[in-house]
């Protein structure tokens, strides 16, 4: 059974223009440029990000709602605090245990 004649004309066409495309994305060129336009896409979209999420964020402020970066500057505030009550209650421990080592002689 022989196909259609619509589907051997699509058959030329799609050798025709398949086969060159084949082989272009085969190339080590084509490998390369789309590397660097990758490169391209990921470098305009962080400076987007960057404009977007500076705006974002002075609208966040202005409505005082705090944004992302307020949340993680508390965060490690909160942390740093942590560790520094920690710290504290050690060398209070130990303070305590020298002045209850002296009486107790």
């Amino acid at each position: 059974m022989s196909k259609p004649p619509w589907w051997r004309a699509f058959d030329k066409v799609e050798r025709a223009v398949g086969e060159p495309l084949e082989e272009l994305v085969a190339s080590p060129t084509y490998i390369d440029v789309m590397v660097a336009g990758m490169k391209v896409q990921r470098a305009i979209g962080r400076a987007v990000f960057r404009r977007a999420g500076g705006a974002v964020e002075t609208l966040l402020h202005v409505v005082q709602v705090p944004s992302r970066g307020d949340i993680r500057r508390l965060n490690q505030q909160i942390s740093s605090l942590a560790t520094e009550v920690r710290a504290l209650a050690v060398e209070q421990e130990r303070a305590r245990r020298r002045v209850g080592g002296a009486d107790g002689d």
